[in-house]
């Protein structure tokens, strides 16, 4: 007798998709600190500074999926968590290490 259960279906280990956000979420914060300082030393200021996080962000979103090899609903609970993430939190990191890089370079000239 057959499974009943269709082939497309896969088991979930909590887990370790537990394990991959932690993960994300600690690479997203770490692209955030030095983007942040590297938007800092590079004097970006306002609207400029602004994109600049929205890029990297886009380009964080970007390489987590190509490890996940764009199946993201293996390794994620869905595109929210992987888009998303702590957005706010990490732009909070992000500025003030970009404040902090701009303070350290440009504010005595």
């Amino acid at each position: 007798m057959e499974s009943s259960i269709p082939s497309k279906f896969e088991k979930l280990n909590v887990v370790s998709m537990m394990e991959n956000n932690q993960t994300a979420q600690a690479i997203r914060i770490l692209a955030s600190l030095f983007g942040g300082f590297a938007a800092g030393i590079m004097g970006l200021t306002g609207w400029s500074g602004i994109i600049f996080y929205g890029i990297l962000s886009v380009v964080i979103f970007f390489f987590i999926l190509l490890k996940a090899k764009f199946q993201y609903t293996k390794y994620f609970n869905g595109i929210k968590d992987v888009l998303v993430g702590d957005l706010f939190s990490n732009f909070l990191c992000y500025v003030m290490f970009w404040t902090l890089g701009y303070a350290l370079v440009h504010v005595y000239e």
